[in-house]
């Protein structure tokens, strides 16, 4: 295998297949899965639970998130989401090695419905398990806790808190690294 471009990031040599995807990040949430994991411990049941998780919970709060953002005309659109998640590249996370970071579009959908039902504590629960997931997760955390500053005046306070949490722990995250 071609290591072109691996020093890049530290690797001068790789003898062990998928190494690489875990001692350059962060992770905690993902392993709140390990027992389920272990269960079966192999790749392909790695590709199942990211797959069973992202189809079941994006399903559930993209219809909770529509539900609420449109009470009237939301199943079209749920029908419409849900074709749209389950034609995308989700289903071809086995081409990325069980990246971990497929774990984290279900927190950004339940930490939306969070904000479009005023649960605080959910909001934050939510967003703090999204930033748990990877330092990238934390970045993409920084940008929604601003976009709800920016674009959401009623959830204007979760969000300056939340993206400087995400903020610190990004910090944190990278200083270790």
């Amino acid at each position: 295998v071609s290591l072109a471009g691996a020093t890049d990031v530290g690797f001068v040599a790789n003898p062990y297949g998928f190494i690489n995807t875990n001692v350059i990040h962060v992770n905690w949430t993902p392993y709140l899965f390990a027992p389920l994991w272990g269960l079966h411990p192999t790749p392909a049941w790695l590709y199942g639970i990211q797959t069973l998780w992202s189809l079941v919970f994006s399903s559930f709060f993209a219809a909770a998130v529509l539900r609420r953002l449109d009470p009237k005309d939301w199943r079209p659109k749920t029908v419409v989401a849900l074709a749209v998640l389950i034609s995308s590249g989700l289903l071809s996370i086995i081409n990325q090695m069980g990246q971990l970071l497929v774990f984290a579009g279900p927190l950004m959908l339940a930490v939306y419905h969070a904000a479009l039902t005023r649960r605080r504590g959910w909001f934050y629960f939510w967003f703090v398990a999204l930033c748990f997931v990877s330092e990238d997760a934390t970045m993409a955390g920084l940008t929604f806790g601003l976009y709800f500053v920016v674009f959401e005046p009623e959830n204007r306070r979760e969000g300056a808190r939340a993206a400087a949490f995400a903020f610190a722990y990004l910090a944190f995250q990278l200083g270790i690294l």
